[in-house]
Parts: C-alpha cells; structure tokens; sequence
C-alpha cells in the first residue's frame, strides 16, 4: 500500500510541474498578463485540490482502467480547476476553461507516454 502512496507524490509532483508548465507557456503566447508568481501558485493549487479525489476516492466508485473512470475523472478536475483558476487569476469562465483543459489534457497525454516507460 505505501508504494501507492509514493507512487501519488510522484504523480503529484509531476503533474504540478505539467500543468504548471503548460500555464506557463498559454501565458506567455496567448494571455500574456500574469507573473510567473501567480502562475506557480496556480499550479500549486489547482492540481493537490483535485488529484487526490482521481487516486483515492473514485477508484471506489469506478473501475480505474476504464473509459468511464477516464471521461469521469478528466472531466471533474476540468471543471474544479476551470473554477480554482477563474478564482486565482480573475479570469472569465471560458479562459478558465481553455487553461484547465490545455493543462489537463498535456498531462493525461504525457502520462500516457511516459507511464509505460517508467512503470
């Protein structure tokens, strides 16, 4: 059981420097507006509120290496992070949204590389 828990503070710390990058570089070519402050408090906080519900509660509920657990849990740390980021940045819902799904789908597909050559 503790290498599940070891192997959650990898992807933890992963997907914070992911999605953090990603944010990032949506700043720099797109928005334009925040500091590299802000957006490292962005990915600070939006990934620890939302990846521990994906590893501990909804494997209760869904069987993880499903289609459904996939399109379940992508869609709620989507839309909890859409919220958080609108929060933190000041942005419109629908800027949230584009930063949330950019950041949640470069993460999803660079995990799907690189889990099978670590694991």
């Amino acid at each position: 059981m503790w290498t599940y828990y070891f192997l959650f503070i990898f992807a933890l710390f992963l997907t914070i420097a992911i999605e953090g990058t990603a944010i990032f570089l949506l700043n720099k070519f797109w928005l334009k507006k925040f500091s590299l402050k802000e957006i490292i408090a962005c990915a600070l906080l939006t990934t620890p509120l939302t990846l521990p519900y994906l590893w501990f509660l909804f494997p209760y509920f869904l069987q993880t290496n499903s289609i459904e657990y996939i399109i379940f849990s992508e869609s709620f740390a989507v839309l909890v992070e859409t919220v958080i980021i609108a929060f933190l940045l000041k942005l419109c819902l629908k800027k949230s949204f584009t930063i949330s799904f950019v950041a949640n789908a470069t993460s999803f597909l660079i995990g799907l590389i690189i889990m099978p050559i670590l694991f």
